[in-house]
């Protein structure tokens, strides 16, 4: 009996120990639960007060700049460029003389980009008066009738009417390719050849009302050097026959102001030194295409007039073409 006591004490006693190692084991795993938790949530806080910490910063650093004066300091200092100790008046002096050899692209297009004095001297009224002048001397009678042109048609703005006033192109050569067929002699009946004959014409204005039209076969890479104004007339008049030497004017056609694209007319008045009896008369329409303004010269009228009898005969255009201006970099205009 004594014996069966004492086994089932011990029994008691190992289920009491197993029941206690269970509950430690519970408790220590919702203590390390719980400890982790903690750890990340003290990780995130912490997360988002570190970027707001920094924004603070930002926004005191910001705040301390307003009040102050920043200025640009070059690390090393330099001295200032020659052009910059000159007058206006001087400056402006030295622009009228780089427009008068025609290069009016480098003051819109180089000057003027430099800096913002540059491009306020570049739009001073007396340059584009000088251009306008001595664009426009040979449509008027006097200067005082541009001057009422420029005040009543372009605002009393000179570089507006040098823009949207029409003129001839001085930089350059016109220049018109024309092609026609002529039948060849046949060697027999059955074959009939036909030649494509090709030729140019070429007319170069001059900025004192003068002009040079040419009539040749040959290329403008051989013809177009020849057209300086410096070049004597007798040197091209060796090389080339059929060339004419005239005068050219721009008029507003009052008889047909319906027709916007025949408002403007060039008209060339020219004598050929091979037919001295008689003086040719061409007139164009002054036109513009998509490569440029004023670049194109249509045909309206070829004829010429006997000088001893004024007989006019007409010059039949049917294998002519217009006019297109061809730019030459190294023509000295001389305005």
């Amino acid at each position: 009996m004594e014996s069966d006591l004492e086994n089932f004490r011990q029994q008691w006693q190992q289920e009491i120990l197993q029941q206690g190692q269970q509950n430690q084991d519970l408790k220590d795993v919702n203590v390390s639960i719980i400890t982790n938790k903690q750890k990340d949530t003290i990780n995130l806080e912490n997360s988002t007060l570190i970027p707001l910490i920094e924004e603070s910063k930002n926004d005191g650093l910001i705040n301390s700049f307003r009040n102050t004066i920043l200025d640009l300091l070059p690390l090393n200092p330099t001295k200032k460029i020659h052009i910059s100790k000159l007058p206006n008046e001087l400056i402006i002096c030295i622009l009228k003389q780089l427009i008068l050899t025609g290069d009016v692209n480098s003051l819109e297009n180089g000057f003027a980009l430099v800096c913002k004095k540059f491009f306020l001297l570049s739009r001073d009224s007396s340059i584009w008066h000088l251009l306008c002048e001595k664009f426009y001397c040979n449509n008027v009678n006097n200067h005082k009738e541009l001057i009422q042109i420029c005040v009543n048609a372009h605002g009393n703005d000179w570089r507006r009417m040098y823009i949207e006033r029409p003129r001839v192109r001085l930089d350059g050569v016109y220049i018109s390719k024309c092609k026609y067929l002529r039948p060849g002699l046949a060697e027999n009946t059955w074959i009939q050849p036909i030649h494509l004959v090709t030729y140019y014409r070429y007319i170069r204005l001059f900025s004192d009302g003068s002009c040079i039209t040419l009539l040749t076969t040959k290329e403008p890479s051989k013809v177009v050097k020849n057209f300086d104004k410096f070049v004597h007339m007798l040197k091209i008049s060796k090389k080339f026959k059929n060339f004419m030497i005239g005068y050219w004017k721009v008029i507003k056609n009052v008889d047909d102001t319906d027709d916007i694209s025949r408002k403007n007319q060039v008209i060339i008045e020219a004598n050929d030194k091979d037919l001295p009896k008689f003086t040719f008369h061409l007139k164009f329409d002054l036109k513009s295409t998509s490569i440029g303004k004023f670049n194109k010269l249509s045909w309206i009228e070829y004829y010429s007039v006997n000088n001893l009898t004024t007989e006019k005969i007409e010059l039949l255009l049917k294998n002519e073409n217009n006019f297109y201006f061809s730019k030459v970099k190294s023509y000295d205009v001389n305005l």
